[in-house]
């Protein structure tokens, strides 16, 4: 990347060069965006909260659904609190 720039108090040209990192930086940028949008895209808009009561009676809570309570039922629940759906046992 090149430019020429008149300088304001000599009158002068002068060539201004971009450095190698910027143009090493900017490569990288334009070559890892999509996967990085492709990650973003990937997630979940809206996540959830899901709980449950265990067997021994404790409450469990998770961003994912519980391995400990697969035969137990389930609740889903908005980040506000609100229940989004009851998950029942198989």
């Amino acid at each position: 990347m090149e430019r020429t720039e008149i300088l304001p108090y000599h009158g002068q040209a002068m060539r201004i060069l971009a450095p190698p990192s910027f143009v090493g930086a900017a490569f990288l940028l334009l070559v890892s965006g999509p996967a990085f949008a492709q990650q973003y895209k990937a997630q979940d808009p809206k996540p959830s909260i899901f709980t449950c009561i265990d067997d021994q009676g404790r409450r469990l809570t998770s961003d994912r659904p519980i391995d400990a309570c697969a035969n137990r039922p389930m609740r889903e629940l908005r980040l506000d609190g609100a229940i989004k759906r009851d998950i029942p046992p198989p």
